[in-house]
């Protein structure tokens, strides 16, 4: 009888704990992507309801396996298919840690950006480091996921408290984007036929937008990152007690991303005729802080700070387990005058590692926000992290559902998908913040033009997500499919 009444408790937290998933990209940058592209703000919603509502069997096909493996993260779970292959691992590993320094940084991006907005005179006049609200923003988060998350030595033992706190967070979310959407609603009340008639004009609120290539490319993108995404493959698979709990929370989670997603709309619509011009990513704590509602604007506030706290810890927790298991253990286990071989203890040097993880990815995140970034827009740095993880989801379909998938395969389609990744997408991004010259980026190395990055062999088109994004999964899955089939 006990257990009967805990398994919907238990059910209803880890549902809620899945909004994870909604970042302070989602309480900030969503309304701003939608004031200025439209409904280009709902495929990184769309894409997660689709794999919930048709993609039962594969989640839990994924939590069954997690669980009869043991499987600790996402890198785990890929290299357990092929012989528990180290290198494997470890360039999944690698390939994590890339998508996650972009992610942690809009983080601290938008959380310092808020802290800003709700109090102008910390805002610095000169971009020195010492002045720079994100530098204390991302210590502060550091510490707190050390003390938080790097408290057990184990890869797979169950973390209940931080499910409690990601779920609870969730909450808070969800309250400060409908608070901020009632009150837009509210003050708005007459001017709705002004902005129906505004937004009937826009072409980038036509239905049509739902059949481009760049829109569906983005659909397809969140549909992968939300099991690809090493926090969400912690929460999804590893923090499931039993698989039963999916049934719930598929609806649990799908009415959240739809109530967020309509949050999103009056605020983006009413916006031009209740705040004053500026960037479109403050337009959640602006709106409130204009009209006179400084207690809403507070609560906005507290949502995107949730929204970021949850999202650092949990990938923390997720990222210094694979770094550590992956990448430092091994290479510590292979220096013999530390003397870890044997029936040492290795607990105490794992909890090192991890913390030291930890401390790495937030030096990492806040050196790309400074020097990296090269993007005023919160989308730009989520996108981006969401294509360096689709490049595992071909290795987990293969690994799931293929018998013949082979270990050469899947190692040369990750490597290859994130080479290209990485030509096409990260060293642009790096162009834009001016580390590399423009050239680099119109004319391609030694003046190929075909080797440009953002227009492989002339293919110029799609935009530069899309093109990257296209071309890299293409090599990831040829390289996959091709050499398995020879071997």
């Amino acid at each position: 009888a006990e257990r009967s009444e805990r398994g919907p408790i238990r059910a209803w937290i880890y549902s809620l704990a899945l909004g994870v998933y909604c970042t302070t990209w989602t309480v900030f940058g969503a309304v701003g992507t939608a004031q200025g592209g439209g409904w280009a703000f709902l495929p990184i919603y769309l894409g997660p309801i689709l794999v919930f509502v048709f993609g039962a069997g594969l989640l839990e096909r994924l939590v069954l396996i997690a669980r009869q493996q043991n499987v600790g993260s996402i890198s785990h779970l890929i290299a357990a298919r092929f012989g528990r292959s180290r290198p494997l691992a470890a360039l999944v590993t690698v390939i994590a840690l890339f998508a996650a320094v972009p992610y942690i940084a809009l983080q601290f991006k938008a959380i310092s950006a808020s802290i800003n907005v709700l109090s102008p005179s910390m805002r610095p006049v000169d971009a020195s480091l010492l002045q720079d609200t994100a530098l204390y923003v991302a210590i502060a988060m550091a510490l707190f996921a050390m003390l938080f998350g790097a408290r057990e030595a184990s890869a797979t033992a169950q973390r209940r408290g931080l499910l409690i706190a990601v779920a609870l967070e969730s909450v808070v979310k969800l309250a400060s984007l409908i608070a901020v959407a009632l009150l837009a609603l509210f003050m708005g009340e007459h001017a709705w036929t002004g902005a129906i008639t505004r937004v009937a004009a826009d072409p980038n609120w036509s239905v049509q937008e739902f059949g481009t290539l760049g829109f569906i490319s983005q659909t397809l993108l969140a549909a992968c990152a939300i099991v690809c995404l090493p926090r969400q493959f912690h929460v999804a698979v590893v923090e499931c007690s039993d698989p039963a709990d999916l049934k719930l929370a598929r609806r649990v989670f799908v009415g959240y991303m739809v109530l967020i997603s309509l949050c999103v709309l009056p605020v983006a619509w009413l916006a031009p005729d209740l705040v004053g011009s500026g960037n479109p990513d403050h337009l959640m704590l602006r709106l409130p802080l204009e009209n006179g509602h400084p207690g809403i604007a507070l609560l906005a506030f507290v949502g995107g700070l949730s929204a970021g706290t949850a999202m650092v810890i949990v990938v923390s927790v997720a990222l210094s387990t694979m770094m550590s298991n992956d990448l430092l253990m091994p290479l510590l286990m292979r220096i013999k005058r530390l003397g870890l071989q044997g029936d040492v203890d290795l607990s105490a040097w794992v909890l090192g590692c991890r913390r030291f993880s930890i401390a790495l990815l937030a030096c990492l995140a806040f050196a790309f926000y400074r020097v990296g970034g090269g993007s005023d827009t919160l989308a730009s740095y989520g996108l981006l992290a969401f294509s360096a993880v689709a490049q595992f989801a071909p290795a987990l379909i293969a690994s799931l559902y293929w018998r013949n998938a082979s270990l050469p395969g899947v190692a040369w389609g990750l490597a290859g998908g994130f080479t290209v990744w990485v030509y096409t997408l990260f060293l642009p991004q790096l162009s834009a913040a001016g580390w590399l010259s423009g050239e680099f980026l119109q004319h391609g190395p030694l003046g190929i033009t075909a080797l440009a990055p953002q227009a492989l062999l002339g293919v110029s088109g799609p935009d530069p997500l899309t093109h990257g994004t296209l071309w890299s999964l293409l090599v990831n899955c040829a390289l996959l499919i091709g050499i398995s089939v020879r071997r």
